[in-house]
């Protein structure tokens, strides 16, 4: 297999046509991170007493991020909010 000279690749090619398929941004902290490194289309909700049986029916507390790098995730997890769904 041969190499590609990366000098030899047009800078506009690379900004515009490779790097969207490998970088996106966060929805909640607005980072540009790795795209393998996020989840993406998912609700979280602020975890709710056991006793609370709606905790899987969507009001407005729940949260809507298109794209969720891992930091904000495990930040959120942290914080009592879980995932209730990802959307296909």
């Amino acid at each position: 297999m041969t190499k590609i000279n990366m000098d030899s690749i047009p800078l506009d090619l690379l900004k515009y046509e490779i790097k969207p398929y490998l970088f996106c941004f966060c929805s909640k902290c607005d980072n540009e991170v790795v795209a393998d490194d996020t989840t993406t289309k998912i609700y979280m909700k602020k975890y709710k007493s056991i006793f609370d049986d709606d905790f899987y029916v969507y009001y407005d507390d729940v949260e809507y991020f298109k794209i969720l790098c891992n930091n904000c995730y495990v930040y959120m997890l942290n914080q009592n909010m879980f995932p209730i769904k990802k959307d296909t």
